[in-house]
């Protein structure tokens, strides 16, 4: 976020967004393998895969969606920007907006987690991920909470390394009220990030596009 903002330094944060993590890494573990996790950066591990010439349509097309999603993100951000320069004028219409959304969110998690979910075998799951296994038996977990009540790294995590797919069901469940939540809170008065769920969102939608 800056006052003035131009190319160059769109330039400048770039490349220093595309180094940093290398030369974080390089120092703090210079004998190290570059595979390797480094404390502080976001590591979503390997996936071992290969494609072919005749995939790359598809690749386009899902970019292409892609796009189309952060289009809609950011116009419907537009229009809730202009609904509080509208109304939300006070401090105290900010607290009450962040009590509201904080409640919707809440609400919205619970309903999820608690009757929207789907007990998938223990066997199905990404390999090294914390199951939660809230009303499921043995042998089984709880899809939803495994993926809201983690952190966000595992769970983008877990969608890009699931060798089983994930219903569709499952996947549109968590995709459009996350998509709606995520519109709400960007804006509201509280120092949230957008980096990692714009990440799951992707992560959910390109699972549920292949």
């Amino acid at each position: 976020v800056g006052s003035f903002w131009k190319p160059s330094l769109t330039v400048l944060v770039f490349v220093c967004s595309a180094v940093t993590p290398w030369t974080l890494q390089f120092l703090a573990n210079p004998t190290d393998e570059p595979r390797k996790a480094v404390a502080g950066l976001i590591d979503f591990g390997w996936v071992s895969g290969t494609y072919s010439y005749s995939d790359l349509p598809f690749l386009v097309i899902l970019g292409l969606l892609g796009g189309g999603m952060g289009a809609a993100f950011i116009k419907l951000n537009i229009m809730l920007t202009k609904v509080r320069k509208q109304f939300v004028t006070t401090k105290a219409h900010q607290f009450v907006e962040v009590l509201i959304v904080s409640f919707l969110t809440s609400t919205a998690l619970m309903v999820l987690v608690l009757r929207a979910y789907t007990c998938v075998d223990n066997s199905h799951a990404a390999g090294g991920s914390d199951l939660l296994h809230f009303g499921c038996p043995e042998g089984q977990y709880n899809d939803m909470a495994t993926y809201y009540l983690e952190g966000m790294e595992h769970s983008i995590s877990a969608l890009i390394k699931q060798s089983n797919g994930i219903h569709y069901a499952t996947l549109i469940k968590q995709f459009i009220p996350y998509f709606i939540l995520t519109v709400l809170t960007y804006g509201i008065y509280v120092p949230s990030g957008l980096f990692l769920p714009t990440l799951a969102l992707g992560a959910t939608f390109g699972h549920l596009y292949a």
